[in-house]
């Protein structure tokens, strides 16, 4: 990993705790005691993930919005009915409940779930232009397959969502502009993998388990480069200027070939 992801808190005293547990004590964590302290930490630091107590800000869902769209919000909220409420009103799509799910591990899960959505959604939004040119099914099978790279292991179970043959699926987004079916998965793999190698200190086994590949081949397929090297040294906006090239690229790529299905 490159640096360890900063992290933005407005938080209890028993939540922080909880969350300092999780991340270790060394994680930096910068603390805000009101929604304005939070939005100057966010602009002044390269912040990777904001968490918050909803009840703390559920009259300011307006600005949390605004905050989500420059930065993964995380509510950490009690289980009562008035917290509850106040996490629907924010729109968090991300929720850790005090005292039933967030143990250190599911805490870790949560955040690094966050922190990798918004760059896939940078990444479609700027594929969109030749997502516009497939069909709809075909789209949202596409956005399935970055959100969740697991799910979808190879081009088999890419076409399965939408019943339709891999190779028929194939023609589909090469007419489009995009590469094959198994590039695609492969690329959704990698771009996975990339940004946990760079949120986490896990092992390079332990991610592709997580994302269900062998990473070290498909990021040679992809990029050229390792993992490791890969999350060190190129940052996350060229990371997907290499795997936008790759998507709507056909030609294969020049490196040795990692098969994830037809």
């Amino acid at each position: 990993m490159a640096t360890r992801p900063d992290i933005a808190a407005l938080l209890s005293a028993h939540a922080l705790s909880r969350l300092r547990a999780a991340c270790g004590l060394d994680a930096p964590i910068h603390v805000a005691e009101t929604i304005e302290e939070l939005e100057t930490i966010v602009r002044q630091r390269a912040i990777a993930v904001a968490v918050v107590d909803p009840m703390a800000v559920c009259d300011m869902s307006e600005r949390v919005r605004r905050l989500a769209r420059g930065v993964p919000v995380v509510a950490y909220a009690d289980v009562t009915a008035l917290a509850v409420r106040a996490v629907l009103k924010l729109g968090v799509r991300h929720v850790i409940l005090q005292g039933h799910d967030d143990s250190p591990l599911r805490l870790r899960n949560v955040l690094t779930s966050a922190m990798v959505a918004g760059p896939v959604a940078d990444l479609l939004a700027r594929l969109a232009p030749t997502l516009d040119r497939v069909p709809m099914p075909v789209r949202t099978a596409i956005a399935v397959c970055f959100y969740s790279p697991r799910r979808v292991p190879n081009a088999r179970a890419l076409a399965l969502l939408i019943a339709m043959p891999p190779r028929t699926l194939s023609r589909c987004c090469e007419r489009a502009g995009l590469c094959s079916a198994r590039r695609l998965t492969v690329a959704a793999h990698v771009f996975r993998a990339y940004h946990l190698l760079r949120a986490t200190n896990d092992r390079i086994s332990d991610v592709g388990e997580r994302v269900g590949c062998d990473v070290t081949k498909a990021t040679r397929e992809v990029t050229g480069r390792l993992p490791r090297d890969l999350a060190r040294r190129v940052a996350p906006e060229a990371m997907t200027d290499i795997v936008l090239r790759y998507l709507t690229t056909r030609r294969p790529a020049p490196e040795a070939h990692y098969s994830a299905g037809l």
